[in-house]
Parts: structure tokens; sequence; C-alpha cells
């Protein structure tokens, strides 16, 4: 059965260079993908009401035996994944001045485009062990709400394009990957394969091209982190101390997920009973409120148990 234009997605990926690109983690998997993905150029941000160039400085190169001044920019590449995806690529530093209008002018790309999706990838310095899984935050661009998890504090471009593209109706996300502080690379192959296997997930799709090639700089980093830490015996002990503490953390944020769980089903269990009689033999047709005592202990019983308690034996 062929694919309706309806089943099509266009999806925004873009990477910042600068605050939000610790370990050049989102902007090596941005520019990957436009390597292997023979992504091609169709527009960029480049005026000079966004960049301050004595902090973002132009560079000089030489093609074609002449000097050429390279201007900083944000491009724009796309590249057909699939006859049902489309990734619009976008890669430059983060913009010096006039966030709102330059977060404006993004998402009038994205209307103009038939944007789907917004995925910004992004990284940070965290003190998270190497000798563990990359972690990454999913923040929902979309949701304004707030929770004991809101992050307060100074924020990046992702941010004010999250909520720009908010105020427009358009779809948006962020991925962090938590680059390790205490390593001196300035890459890290690791992070970037953690935000491509997150973005694959984001956008449904198995695999991107280019993937293998940071799996194996991954397996070449890992390798030399190892050197490094071996040759210094207090950032040995150091990372120790970081992994028990991971850990630690990770078992009591699995434990805290697993309650909650619990408590989910166990209200979804008592809501069933404020619909439902039951009798020797199961539920009757009749409905009435919930009343304790129409319980049976069987199911009782096997509630109790998942929450670790059943003292009918007491």
């Amino acid at each position: 059965m062929e694919k309706t234009n309806a089943e099509h997605r266009t999806v925004l990926v873009t990477a910042f260079e600068g605050w939000n690109d610790a370990g050049c983690a989102s902007s090596l998997a941005v520019r990957t993908l436009i390597e292997h993905t023979e992504a091609l150029p169709f527009t960029e941000v480049d005026d000079d009401f966004f960049y301050d160039y004595r902090d973002t400085r132009p560079q000089q190169c030489t093609a074609l035996g002449f000097k050429r001044i390279v201007w900083p920019s944000f491009m724009f590449y796309r590249a057909i994944i699939s006859p049902e995806l489309t990734l619009l690529l976008a890669v430059g530093p983060e913009p010096n001045l006039h966030w709102r209008d330059f977060c404006t002018t993004i998402v009038g790309i994205c209307e103009d485009e038939k944007v789907d999706l917004i995925v910004n990838l992004a990284s940070i310095y965290e003190s998270n062990p190497y000798t563990r899984n990359i972690p990454i935050g999913r923040v929902d661009g979309s949701d304004l709400s707030i929770n004991e998890n809101t992050y307060t504090g100074p924020v990046g471009i992702t941010t004010i394009l999250n909520l720009s593209a908010a105020q427009q109706g358009q779809k948006s996300l962020s991925l962090w990957a938590d680059v390790p502080e205490y390593l001196p690379f300035d890459q890290c192959p690791p992070a970037t394969l953690a935000l491509m296997r997150s973005l694959c997930a984001e956008v449904g799709v198995e695999s991107m091209k280019g993937m293998a090639s940071v799996e194996l700089a991954t397996q070449m980093w890992t390798k030399q982190a190892n050197n490094y830490v071996e040759q210094n015996p207090a950032l040995a002990q150091s990372l120790s101390e970081i992994e028990h503490n991971w850990d630690v953390q990770q078992s009591h944020q699995q434990q805290k997920v697993a309650a909650s769980e619990l408590v989910d089903e166990a209200e979804r269990f008592l809501r069933s009973y404020d619909r439902c009689d039951w009798d020797a033999e199961g539920r009757t047709e009749h409905t009435h409120p919930l009343d304790p005592e129409s319980l049976p202990s069987s199911q009782i019983k096997k509630h109790l148990k998942k929450f670790g308690g059943d003292d009918t034996n007491q």
C-alpha cells in the first residue's frame, strides 16, 4: 500500500554551538547526519542583527586559490530519510543578540516547510560517570506547566525556541545529554551517540546513517578515557565515588518509579469497584458507590501483596 502525504513527517533537528553544546555532542550529531545523509543546504540565518562578531568571530579560509571570509550563520539542510520522513538539519553558533527575533525567524521557516516537530539537541556538563550510559533528559516544549522538577535559572536558546514554537502552536522538544565534566576531551562521542539514538526513538526509526562511525568513535574515546583515569589515581578514586553515588541515585529513582506505578494501579483497582458489585462468583451487573466491605478478600490480598503487605495471617 502506498504511503499518503498525510503519513509523511517533516522534522527539524537543531544544534546550537556554544553554551548548549558541551563536548560538541549536539553539533557533532547534526553534522554527522548532514555528512552521511548527503543533506543539501536550502537556507540560512546569517543576519548581522543576530551575531556579535567580537564574540563569535568570522573565519578566514581559502577557496579556489583565493582568501574567503566565512561569516557566522545558522545553516539549514534537507535530508530525505525515507518516503515517510524528511529531516531538516540546522546547525550553527548560538546567536549573541535578539533571541526572540531569531526564534521567530526559525518558527517562520518551520511554517513555510510544514514542519511537524522541532527536536533541539543539546548537551551540558555534569558529574555523571562515563562508565555508565549517558543519560538523556527530555523537555516537552509544548508543556508550559510547572512541577517539582521544573528548572529555574539561566537558559539557552533552545528554551526560547521552545517557548516561541509553543506560542505559534508548533510542537517541539529538547533532548539533553549529560557530558562528564572531569575528562579533558574536546568531544564526547558517547553523548553524541546517545543523542542520535534518542532522536531515532523520537522520529520512529531504528537507526540513521552515520551512527556506525559514532559508535566506532565512542569505542576509541572510551579507551582513551580509561587510560586517562588509570594514569590519575586521584581521579580514579573520585570516579569510584561518582559511580557509587550514581548507582544509589538510580536505584532510588527506580524504586520511586515502581512505587508510583503501584499507586496508579491501586487507584485504578479501587475505581473499578466504584462501578461494579461483587459476589462469591465474581462481578454482578449492579453498580453502586464504593463499599470496601463488598470487596472480595482474594482481590484485596492480590493487591496487598504487590505493596509487600498482607496482614491477614498475622
